[in-house]
């Protein structure tokens, strides 16, 4: 291993300490919905897949308490080496789709352990090219339709490679803006700013307090965002031809910081009944509050 695959494997290994991993819980099967075996099988029924895989999903079909098919698709992906991008792209999905499939504490941990190295095979020239992160973001997205599947998803790969770290902040743009009812034409990274005018010009408040489910889905992309464009987790993530999206003024992160403190003190939900009112305001206050005042505090921004 070269110096400096040592060196961004340091740094991968600080980004993920810093919070972008949820820890993995203990006591549960899995700590997001997931998706069925049907579901799975249905999202390779079109589109291209190398013919390996497609014999062993048809498996899937004809039997489905076959668990040793599953375990040999996750050997099969984990030994796969892809020749093109057509066959990353498939690789992608396989890996997304089996990690999202029920499984025990055990089992998950595997299977990050394959995600990691599926992540990791790309090239330097697809790394940046924003064609290649929108086709591989679009590809994904079927799979992560439920915002806590993709929320789950996104901080797994975020830590993996430049590509999955820039495919995990445009999924996750993705969501902030399908919340807001914008449409999503293209997978690409915004800048923090575009986050400001979203909340001024197009999030509806009230709407939100009848839908805590959405709203906290926007909150936990919200924050997921302002954790890498704030805090800039990892510089060897952030390439050049990328920086401006990973810029951030003084006054911007006043108004979301002054905006998290308004909902804290205003939000109103008509549900009472279910724990997200509470969430929201764990998310709101520990996620987006509490460190944007800290960095106003110690940090020295550009205005």
């Amino acid at each position: 291993m070269s110096d400096s695959e040592s060196k961004e494997d340091g740094d991968l290994a600080n980004f993920a300490s810093e919070s972008l991993l949820m820890p993995m819980p203990e006591n549960i099967v899995v700590s997001h919905p997931g998706i069925t075996r049907s579901k799975f099988i249905n999202h390779f029924q079109v589109g291209y897949l190398p013919l390996e895989f497609r014999t062993i999903i048809r498996n899937l079909e004809d039997n489905e308490d076959n668990s040793e098919d599953i375990i040999k698709l996750w050997n099969d992906v984990n030994d796969f080496v892809p020749q093109t991008f057509d066959d990353l792209v498939a690789l992608y999905k396989l890996s997304c789709g089996l990690m999202l499939l029920p499984s025990t504490i055990e089992m998950t941990h595997l299977k990050l352990g394959v995600i990691h190295k599926v992540f990791r095979h790309t090239s330097h020239d697809w790394d940046v090219n924003p064609v290649m992160i929108h086709v591989i973001s679009k590809e994904l997205y079927p799979f992560l339709v439920d915002s806590r599947n993709l929320m789950y998803f996104i901080r797994i790969i975020a830590v993996v490679s430049r590509m999955a770290f820039y495919v995990s902040c445009c999924l996750a743009w993705s969501l902030f803006f399908r919340i807001l009812d914008k449409e999503v034409k293209m997978y690409r990274l915004h800048d923090l700013q575009t986050m400001v005018d979203a909340l001024k010009d197009d999030l509806d408040l009230k709407k939100m307090e009848e839908n805590t489910s959405d709203f906290y889905s926007l909150l936990d992309a919200m924050a997921f965002l302002i954790n890498v464009i704030v805090f800039r987790k990892s510089e060897e993530m952030i390439c050049e031809r990328y920086n401006d999206n990973f810029v951030s003024t003084r006054e911007q992160i006043d108004v979301l910081y002054q905006w998290g403190s308004n909902i804290l003190d205003t939000f109103q939900p008509h549900n009472v009944e279910n724990q997200d009112p509470i969430l929201i305001a764990e998310l709101v206050r520990f996620d987006i509050v509490d460190p944007l005042r800290g960095f106003l505090e110690d940090t020295d921004i550009p205005t």
